[in-house]
């Protein structure tokens, strides 16, 4: 599931900056990972732009880590 939203909501986030004429150095494809430079350059960016929608796409990519890391840890707690 990672694998999948994260793109999308990074492909969101590129294409609201672009719209704001700001060309982003990183790449949204490799965006699953939590650590990558992408997210770093969105914040900062957003930091600038202050765009709504940016910044409730940054949240809910936040609340979804969350909820699958929660359920992960559910799951493999109750499976035995």
């Amino acid at each position: 599931m990672l694998q999948v939203i994260l793109p999308f909501i990074a492909l969101e986030i590129r294409s609201r900056i672009e719209k704001h004429g700001i060309k982003m150095e990183e790449s949204p494809y490799f965006s699953v990972i939590n650590v990558s430079p992408f997210w770093r350059e969105a914040r900062e960016i957003n930091k600038r732009l202050n765009d709504e929608r940016v910044n409730l796409l940054l949240q809910f990519r936040y609340l979804f880590l969350i909820i699958a890391f929660t359920s992960f840890f559910a799951i493999a707690a109750f499976s035995k």
